[in-house]
């Protein structure tokens, strides 16, 4: 086997475990909540950038809070085996593009994905704790503690996605319109930030499909050596 080929099949591997898992998740996580903050319609994505207690309270407001906040935590734990898969990816794509290209300034992806993971359970953690609590409107200090690694996660995310942009932006046709995409998220990243809202959910889904979009790429993907290149 092609030496190469063998970091592409681990790559599309871990992908394809990364898309189950994820899809595992969304099940979990798609429940009936209370009314959720204005301009949100994913609970998860509400959850995650929730910034006060009454918006919490809201959340939790209905009947059947036992079971919201049971099948919410299935997905917290489920959560874990998520981020590690694509913390893996993430690393992957950045291993297959630095076999082609050799540019050294892609190692940074390592750190950033690092950033990402760790920041990621410790938003996990968080929620796990406001999922235990019953009087929401003490629970001031951790959605504090949620935003700094709510905003950590998704910062390094789109911060990752305009590291790989780099490469595809000069690339054919269809590379350049896929690095369109991913340089958009730190677009998504700052409307997010400052508008909070529906602009939180159109970033958490421009990260969700880049990395689609990274999914595809890796299994098109031919080192140079091997004959053809997309």
């Amino acid at each position: 086997m092609n030496k190469y080929k063998i970091p592409k099949i681990i790559t599309i591997f871990i992908g394809i475990l990364m898309l189950a898992v994820g899809i595992a998740i969304t099940y979990f996580n798609t429940v009936i909540t209370g009314p959720l903050a204005e301009g949100f319609f994913t609970p998860i994505i509400a959850l995650e950038f929730m910034n006060n207690t009454n918006d919490l309270a809201s959340f939790f407001d209905i009947a059947t809070v036992k079971h919201l906040k049971a099948s919410l935590l299935i997905g917290n734990q489920i959560d874990y085996a998520f981020m590690t898969l694509y913390g893996l990816f993430a690393a992957f794509v950045g291993i297959l593009i630095y076999l082609e290209t050799r540019v050294k300034a892609l190692w940074i992806s390592i750190p950033l994905v690092i950033l990402i993971v760790v920041s990621d359970v410790f938003e996990n953690l968080n929620i796990a704790e406001i999922l235990t609590i019953q009087e929401f409107q003490n629970a001031n200090l951790l959605l504090e503690q949620l935003q700094i690694f709510t905003w950590l996660k998704w910062g390094g995310l789109s911060a990752l996605m305009l590291l790989f942009s780099v490469y595809f932006i000069q690339g054919n046709w269809w590379k350049i319109l896929m690095g369109i995409f991913l340089v958009s998220s730190i677009g998504f990243y700052f409307s997010a930030y400052y508008l909070r809202g529906i602009y939180c959910e159109i970033f958490a889904m421009s990260i969700m499909f880049n990395f689609l979009l990274l999914f595809i790429f890796t299994i098109l993907w031919r080192h140079p050596r091997e004959g053809f290149n997309i």
